[in-house]
């Protein structure tokens, strides 16, 4: 487990603006993408108002799946860039980086759908579950019980799946069936380093949104004021880096030609 932290971190020591850059142009990109999202929906319901065309909620659900796969595109291009360059270790303009993710943005697409479907297969389940039957006990053990189950499906099928992306931007392509099945061998291969690794890039990811869950449910705007910059900027500049380069060095897939031993 250590060798890829400190591997990562030497890394990140050597070239550390690599690093911040794009992760800054991934940030930047994500924002352009919700902005997007944003002006094709009000451009939207100017057109509905211009023609007078009733609104309803068939026509919203429609419109609302059609603007997050336009926005689920976008993001998983500007991944796939992320990717390229954590992979590389070389910088990308910011032209580049968004002619990368364009041109590659349709097997993260494809690989974040598959993730998103096998996410929303067990989270359904156990929501079904719990409003039908279990809601109705009133027993708070019993709600953390279920929300942790929730948690869990989500870091269990991200987890999995990570390999796979990592797999696609290291072989610059392939097929993504092959990439998901890469993605489950080197689990199998090499299960406690990969996870020991992983939930500590998965932790670190989700620290910066501590504070405003805290804000939430306890303190008033003064925590968040402390804590945010506390956790958001280390994670952001050091930690997160760090721990995403170490999650890629310890899914080191195979290249193509050396891809047959795995099929053992």
């Amino acid at each position: 487990m250590l060798e890829p932290l400190l591997k990562a971190a030497r890394e990140y020591k050597k070239k550390p603006f690599v690093f911040i850059g794009a992760n800054l142009k991934y940030g930047i990109f994500q924002l352009l993408s919700i902005f997007t999202v944003l002006g094709v929906f009000f451009i939207f319901f100017y057109l509905l108002s211009l023609f007078s065309i009733e609104f309803n909620f068939v026509i919203l659900t429609i419109f609302g799946i059609i603007l997050g796969m336009l926005y689920l595109y976008l993001s998983s291009g500007f991944r796939a860039a992320l990717f390229r360059v954590y992979t590389d270790k070389k910088s990308m303009g910011f032209m580049e980086f968004f002619k990368y993710a364009m041109q590659n943005a349709h097997q993260f697409f494809i690989l974040t759908l598959a993730r998103l479907i096998f996410v929303l297969f067990p989270v359904s389940l156990i929501l079904a579950l719990y409003f039908l039957s279990l809601k109705d006990l009133n027993n708070f053990a019993v709600d953390i019980l279920v929300g942790l189950a929730v948690c869990f499906s989500f870091f269990l099928v991200h987890f999995l799946f990570f390999g796979s992306y990592v797999s696609i931007s290291e072989t610059r392509g392939g097929s993504v069936l092959h990439a998901i099945k890469n993605s489950l061998r080197l689990v199998r291969h090499k299960h406690i380093s990969v996870f020991l690794i992983y939930f500590l890039y998965a932790g670190f990811w989700v620290a910066p949104f501590i504070p405003i869950l805290i804000y939430l449910t306890l303190f008033k705007e003064l925590i968040v004021l402390v804590f945010v910059p506390f956790f958001a900027l280390p994670g952001a500049f050091l930690s997160y880096p760090i721990l995403l380069n170490a999650q890629i060095e310890v899914f080191d897939l195979p290249a193509p030609r050396k891809q047959a031993k795995w099929k053992k």
